[in-house]
């Protein structure tokens, strides 16, 4: 590969993967945004005054249920940094095994986040699996520069659709569980009488 085809195929992955940062970000505000709505209307029925004791205790449980996934969307906006928390290692960590998962299909995919992140960790990994780029290049170089972007926006994107994935399967469950919970009320009130 030409060192002008590789500087456009690095120009275009740093483009694409801040496309798929957006669109994270997006998903995960459109859940923090659901689960606070979600929450505040469950909160009315907790302290409303006509409402059965079994059914505030359900309520209450049900958006308290709901502030794990909407931490976990609140957590992939948080900046990458040095000084971490327990929480944030044990995330990171998770994050790490579900990069492990990705596999190396045939050809490399060269411009997508979860490939660069798991199979391309390091800037001069990526330069290499583009090709085109002297290997001796020196890190104050632009190629350069913009492979170590690539390389950590990649960590950027990989872990915010992770902390999504998490945050929609743990809310999906919570949403069958009342599901089931309320249809079971339901027909209990109704044979009960």
């Amino acid at each position: 590969m030409s060192t002008d085809r590789a500087n456009n195929l690095l120009e275009k992955a740093y483009k694409e993967i801040n496309d798929n940062i957006k669109f994270a970000e997006a998903k995960n505000g459109a859940l923090i945004t659901l689960n606070s709505a979600i929450i505040a209307l469950g909160s009315g029925f907790v302290f409303a005054q006509g409402v059965n004791l079994c059914y505030r205790w359900l309520f209450a449980t049900f958006a308290v249920s709901l502030l794990f996934p909407l931490v976990l969307s609140i957590l992939s906006f948080r900046a990458a940094i040095g000084t971490e928390r327990r929480i944030v290692k044990w995330i990171n960590e998770k994050v790490k095994n579900e990069s492990n998962k990705v596999e190396n299909i045939g050809t490399p995919k060269l411009l997508y986040f979860a490939y660069i992140y798991s199979q391309t960790p390091t800037p001069r990994e990526y330069l290499e699996a583009i090709g085109g780029i002297p290997s001796d290049i020196p890190d104050t170089s632009i190629e350069y520069q913009l492979a170590s972007q690539v390389v950590d926006l990649s960590a950027v994107a990989f872990r915010k659709f992770v902390l999504f994935n998490v945050a929609i399967k743990v809310e999906l469950l919570i949403f069958v569980v009342a599901m089931l919970v309320a249809v079971i009320t339901l027909v209990a009130r109704l044979l009960g009488g």
